[in-house]
C-alpha cells in the first residue's frame, strides 16, 4: 500500500475509526512516518447519505464520502477539539 502511494508526494490518510477498527491501520501508518486524519463513522455516514441520498454502504460510496471529509477536516481552519489529526512521529 505504501509502495503504491508513495508516488504521490505529501500524502494525508483519511481512516474511518482511528480508536476502533481503524486503529490497527492508523498505527502502522503513523509508524511508517504517515500523516493520518480519523474520520468518525457518523460523520462519514451523513456525507454518504447527503451526496448519494440514500446512504447505502458501497465501497465506492464508502470511500468517496471518507475521502470528502478527511479533505474537509484537515484544511479546516476552525476544526479544533473536534478534529482529531494523528501527525508524524519525528
Amino acid at each position: 500500500m505504501l509502495a503504491f502511494a508513495g508516488r504521490f508526494g505529501e500524502r494525508v490518510w483519511a481512516i474511518e475509526g482511528c480508536a476502533g477498527i481503524g486503529r490497527h491501520v492508523a498505527t502502522r501508518l503513523i509508524a511508517e512516518g504517515e500523516r493520518v486524519v480519523d474520520v468518525p463513522a457518523k460523520l462519514s455516514h451523513r456525507v454518504r447519505l447527503l451526496t448519494s441520498g440514500n446512504g447505502r454502504k458501497t465501497d465506492h460510496a464508502n470511500g468517496h464520502s471518507i475521502a470528502l471529509v478527511g479533505v474537509r477536516r484537515r484544511l479546516s481552519p476552525t476544526g479544533g477539539a473536534r478534529r482529531r489529526e494523528f501527525a508524524k512521529r519525528s
